[in-house]
């Protein structure tokens, strides 16, 4: 499978894991990070505070930062780039349409994998993620 250089850049993860207090959008949610703070390292925007936005990416790992999230669902929405998506992942869609779509973290009680992107990998390192 063929990713775009952005997608690769924004895969990396670390091994910690951490619960969202209750009050947060994405309440119960075990991530496979611990970031939740700006300049702390993340794959997917729910790593991050719910005011912070994962992006910044740089040499390989992306950072949360201030800034608003994007609005793209997965398997559903084309994009550019990871920030007009609401996981923070834009992936190559299916190469008959030669779009990207927003992907998400689809590892054990995450998004479910649909439309353009039916698949959920697995990449040593790097995570889980819809992808086509």
């Amino acid at each position: 499978m063929k990713l775009r250089t952005s997608i690769l850049l924004c895969l990396f993860a670390c091994t910690t894991t951490e619960t969202k207090p209750a009050s947060s959008p994405d309440a119960g949610v075990t991530n496979p990070i611990e970031a939740v703070e700006a300049g702390a390292d993340c794959v997917f925007n729910q790593d991050c505070d719910p005011s912070l936005r994962c992006s910044a990416c740089d040499a390989g790992y992306c950072f949360c930062e201030p800034g608003a999230r994007g609005a793209g669902k997965n398997g559903v929405d084309t994009c550019d780039s990871g920030d007009q998506c609401e996981s923070a992942l834009c992936v190559e869609g299916p190469s008959s349409t030669g779009e990207s779509y927003c992907s998400a973290d689809c590892s054990p009680g995450h998004a479910t994998c649909a439309g353009m992107l039916p698949k959920c990998v697995t990449v040593s390192g790097l995570g889980s993620f819809c992808a086509r």
